[in-house]
């Protein structure tokens, strides 16, 4: 495993290994909505991923790799890399599959050579970072020509809430922020859509209660009501059929909003 030397401290980076672990077992792994986020990248990056055997592709903020893991599976003679900042799933990671190569650095100054992927990933972890562009002009920098980076961020910049905060979120993105950004960056958008469109108009209620009624809770409060909500939602047999209908929508149509933003966009 390698990682870096200058390593900007845990809590600047708006990630702990106690989210680290709770996101990984009670969310990543078994949500449906994570499910059909990955399902959806997929289907994005198909025709890159099988495009040559030994392309390189980075998961930047890749957790304990149910995303590189999925990759894997596309084409097995990738290049494989992943980044991130909390080594406890780094060291998971590197038990289930060694020939993943690991690091753990700040991403808004990565190490790596210009020109040097084929793919970036990044999952939501943009919304973690205040200088979210900066990482941008660095996922550019890293990728060839024609490269491609598919990224997910939170969707609806006015439903910030004390799950959020629990999730050390430094925002959720309004319509059109992160189209822009990208764009900024001289990446074109080859494909845009929302995720979890039909769950939306329920989630934006609960958000909005969220804001009026349980925005001054405490650290405790706030972890023992965001593991309910975890626990809740990931367990509903309705929400999960819901989420797989949302994921056939997707494949047909762009949708209007939804509770995340995806987006792959190629580098000029």
């Amino acid at each position: 495993m390698s990682f870096a030397n200058d390593i900007r401290e845990t809590a600047e980076q708006n990630w702990s290994d106690e989210l680290e672990n709770i996101h990984d077992e009670a969310v990543v792994s078994v949500h449906p909505i994570d499910f059909y986020e990955r399902k959806m990248v997929i289907d994005y990056l198909y025709k890159y991923l099988n495009t040559e055997d030994n392309i390189a592709v980075c998961d930047f903020g890749c957790s304990t790799g149910y995303m590189l893991k999925d990759i894997k599976k596309q084409n097995a003679k990738a290049v494989l890399l992943g980044v991130d900042v909390v080594e406890s799933g780094l060291v998971k990671l590197n038990k289930s599959e060694p020939d993943i190569m690991l690091f753990k650095f700040d991403i808004a100054n990565i190490p790596f050579p210009d020109g040097m992927l084929d793919i970036v990933v990044c999952l939501n972890v943009l919304e973690h970072i205040e200088k979210d562009e900066k990482v941008m002009a660095e996922f550019s920098r890293v990728l060839k020509k024609d490269g491609v980076a598919c990224l997910v961020v939170p969707y609806g910049k006015g439903l910030y809430d004390y799950y959020d905060k629990f999730c050390m979120h430094v925002r959720r993105y309004a319509r059109g922020e992160l189209l822009g950004k990208v764009k900024k960056q001289g990446f074109i958008v080859e494909r845009h859509n929302f995720i979890s469109c039909l769950m939306y108009i329920p989630f934006y209620i609960k958000k909005k209660i969220n804001r009026n009624f349980y925005s001054c809770l405490n650290r405790e409060e706030n972890f023992n009501r965001a593991e309910k909500d975890i626990k809740i939602t990931k367990e509903n047999f309705v929400m999960k059929k819901v989420f797989a209908l949302d994921y056939f929508l997707s494949k047909k149509m762009e949708l209007p909003f939804g509770i995340r933003e995806i987006i792959l966009a190629r580098k000029k």
